[in-house]
């Protein structure tokens, strides 16, 4: 009776009190068929009849016919799934646009990103008609006051894990949902770093409900790039235009599929979007900071090769030389993970320029200690040092 009566005074006055509409959806009140109203001229059947396939709409059953009663049991719940037909799993799709994407740490196996979530769904149980609520068509309800998706990302490494940003759900009128909320992605992938610095890497990202399978919820892409509605759709993340470009990788691709997947716990299937980002290293940066400095140090090594026994630098130029490749190795220790199965080809080129520089130093030595030896010392060089020079 309080509602009424504030509502009363309100529209008196020539104003609508939006918190009564927020009372109408949230605390159980709900608005059915009575044609004993005043003005109501259909029959009870009728209106029933038309009732149910849009109560909102007023074109089919006059606001005369209808009032709003106070129900309990209707309350939102945010807990439970905003479907009236249980028999039937309820529709949400999404789409995912990439609002940053910040590059991947290769060393630790993670990829970085930015994205905003775009869900949409109908609740059953959060409708009204305008017409009765002083022509309001839409109204933002908090996030933990009514039912959302539990939507998250499968190989997440986040600190909370789920790190969406809890923005307020626009509830239109007829009952649809739409939350957009954005998300600070952070995933675990596993990078192939056999060609870096020219490498391409592909990581699959998974996002599908939590709790609710395939019997619950009908997952779907908002966006999709084909005509196929449940397994089997395809679609992409949404680029953005606005966002600032990476100054390390360029993404190429960002393909998705609708899948279903049973885990061996669970008797259903869950239903899950993968989506595999590929991006390509630009490789400006690596060719002139580890590339050309690797491809002249092997031309300073086979030079060494050229220089006198008796050069007082020889010696030198090679340790030199082979101080500089240690250091190149280190700082590719620090950017590429360990690769049990695969050695990446520049770290291949390492060793095998370091053997190179190792035999190159142990020659010089032994040269340079027949080249000086002098007095009694000088013997006759043994016979199989001069095959193996003419060998």
């Amino acid at each position: 009776m309080r509602l009424f009566f504030f509502g009363f005074l309100s529209l008196a006055h020539g104003r609508f009190n939006t918190g009564i509409l927020y009372d109408r959806l949230l605390k159980g009140w709900s608005y059915v068929v009575d044609v004993s109203q005043p003005g109501c001229t259909m029959s009870e059947a009728e209106a029933l009849e038309k009732f149910e396939v849009h109560p909102w709409d007023s074109a089919l059953v006059p606001d005369e016919c209808v009032k709003y009663i106070e129900n309990e049991m209707e309350e939102a719940n945010p807990g439970k799934i905003p479907t009236a037909f249980t028999d039937t799993p309820m529709p949400m799709e999404l789409d995912i646009r990439l609002s940053q994407f910040h590059g991947i740490d290769a060393k630790q196996q993670r990829v970085f990103f930015t994205a905003t979530m775009d869900f949409t769904w109908r609740d059953d149980f959060l409708h009204w008609r305008p017409s009765l609520n002083n022509n309001i068509t839409h109204v933002i309800i908090a996030p933990d006051r009514i039912w959302k998706p539990d939507v998250v990302l499968m190989e997440s490494l986040s600190d909370d894990f789920d790190s969406k940003y809890q923005a307020g759900i626009t509830v239109n009128y007829d009952g649809t949902c739409n939350w957009i909320t954005p998300i600070n992605f952070e995933a675990g992938c596993v990078f192939d770093m056999t060609f870096f610095p020219y490498d391409t890497q592909a990581c699959p990202l998974t996002f599908g409900p939590w709790t609710y399978s395939s019997r619950d919820i009908a997952f779907q892409l908002k966006t999709a790039t084909n005509n196929i509605t449940g397994p089997g759709q395809t679609g992409q993340i949404l680029d953005n235009p606005m966002k600032p470009n990476s100054t390390e990788w360029n993404i190429l691709s960002t393909d998705g599929i609708m899948r279903e997947t049973k885990y061996p716990c669970c008797v259903e299937k869950y239903p899950d979007i993968t989506y595999e980002i590929v991006f390509k290293r630009y490789t400006l940066l690596p060719t002139l900071s580890i590339v050309v400095p690797c491809i002249l140090t092997v031309i300073l090594i086979i030079l060494g090769f050229f220089m006198p026994p008796d050069a007082g630098e020889k010696v030198g130029l090679n340790i030199t030389i082979l101080l500089a490749l240690v250091v190149f190795m280190d700082q590719l220790t620090q950017q590429i993970p360990p690769m049990p199965a695969k050695t990446p080809l520049i770290g291949q080129f390492f060793v095998a320029s370091l053997v190179l520089v190792a035999c190159s130093l142990i020659s010089t030595i032994f040269c340079l200690r027949l080249h000086h030896t002098t007095g009694e010392e000088a013997k006759r060089m043994p016979k199989w040092p001069t095959d193996f020079q003419i060998s």
